[in-house]
């Protein structure tokens, strides 16, 4: 699946499906995609004078112009579908589903508005395939019957129909002006409202104790808020300084300090050191408001 977002194509956003059963190739998911998809799309930017498609899992790749979400050897049906049936399935096997997922995540990172991604998208062309092939093979080269091997196509069919779909759909309203997502923005500010008055009790019952509730979720919101005023890049705020993969530099199966995944000299300048945690120098500026909280005058036992 292929997705030269910011194309500069005249006419509005178009989607090309294409069914050709490939030849099947196994490569993992980090650079790697099928010979014949990645010609195919290579052909078609190459009509559209446009520079050719970087892989999404690519090192440092740059997507300004489109990015190919393929995978070799990939499948539209997850492996557990096949499980059932008996049939083997590569542990590297990335489906249509978490292509979908990494598509998803790249255009919402990408443009974070409705507005925004309507001007992107709306001279964009995406191609679903060639994808479908990688089912059948599987299937025949382990023994099922065409007869069986046909029950399954309604399913892969459904599938990219349902992907189509899918990101056709997409709810940018979900999204803050920061690129974060606003219902676990509120599910946070809810534990801290209700942690807050729990505290504000807890006072109650222990008034000779110094309780005071330190608003780290203010101060991260500051930071990205203003992020050039704390000397933190703006454009890699939401980036991990340790990480590979899409737009986050994150990938849950390649995480920080695991084989080949990188760190970045200049970790002063991100907010985020692995997509978890965050860096020293956030955490610096969590600590100095903090700080200002122990030297306030309700800690009487420090003056």
């Amino acid at each position: 699946m292929s997705c030269p977002v910011h194309s500069a194509l005249p006419t509005a956003s178009g989607i090309l499906v294409t069914s050709r059963p490939q030849e099947p190739y196994y490569a993992p998911p980090v650079s790697s995609v099928p010979p014949a998809q990645a010609v195919s799309t290579d052909y078609i930017a190459k009509a559209l004078n446009l520079r050719l498609l970087k892989p999404y899992l690519q090192k440092e790749a740059k997507f300004s112009h489109g990015v190919n979400f393929a995978v070799g050897g990939s499948t539209v049906l997850r492996n557990p579908y096949y499980e059932t049936r008996n049939i083997s399935m590569p542990t590297y096997n990335r489906s249509l589903k978490v292509q979908l997922g990494w598509l998803t995540t790249y255009l919402k990172a990408t443009c974070y508005t409705l507005q925004n991604c309507s001007k992107v998208l709306g001279k964009s062309l995406f191609m679903f395939g060639e994808i479908g092939g990688n089912d059948y093979y599987q299937a025949f080269s382990q023994g099922k019957s065409i007869e069986e091997v046909k029950t399954y196509v309604p399913y892969i069919a459904k599938a990219i129909v349902k992907g189509i779909k899918q990101f056709s759909s997409l709810d940018y309203k979900d999204y803050d002006e920061f690129g974060c997502l606003k219902s676990c923005n509120e599910f946070a500010m809810y534990h801290n409202d209700y942690l807050e008055r729990a505290l504000s009790i807890l006072k109650l019952e222990y008034p000779d104790v110094a309780i005071h509730y330190g608003d780290n979720y203010g101060t991260f919101k500051s930071i990205l808020e203003c992020p050039g005023h704390f000397g933190f890049h703006k454009k890699s705020i939401l980036k991990a300084c340790c990480g590979i993969g899409g737009p986050y530099s994150y990938n849950e199966d390649r995480v920080c300090g695991t084989y080949e995944v990188p760190s970045r000299s200049d970790s002063a300048k991100y907010l985020h050191w692995d997509g978890i945690h965050l860096t020293e120098e956030a955490y610096y500026y969590v600590a100095e408001n903090l700080i200002r909280v122990i030297l306030a005058k309700e800690f009487q036992c420090l003056q």
